[in-house]
């Protein structure tokens, strides 16, 4: 069976793929300033999970969803 129209889009991971990439060019054009980006970082890290809930305690009042 088949199904009609068009599935798995490649479209979304190029999309998701340019996301990602200004997300770091961002960060990085805020680390040459001295400005710490208020992304999540990997919790696979020593400090990660310690690190995301320091910047969701510092934003739960704007992160309703969390």
């Amino acid at each position: 069976n088949r199904i009609d129209g068009m599935a798995g889009p490649v479209s979304s991971i190029t999309g998701i793929a340019i996301a990602n990439q200004l997300t770091v060019s961002v960060c990085d054009l805020l680390a040459e300033e001295g400005v710490e980006a208020p992304v999540f970082i990997s919790a696979n890290t020593d400090e990660g999970d310690a690190y995301n809930k320091a910047l969701l305690e510092r934003n739960k009042d704007r992160i309703h969803y969390m």
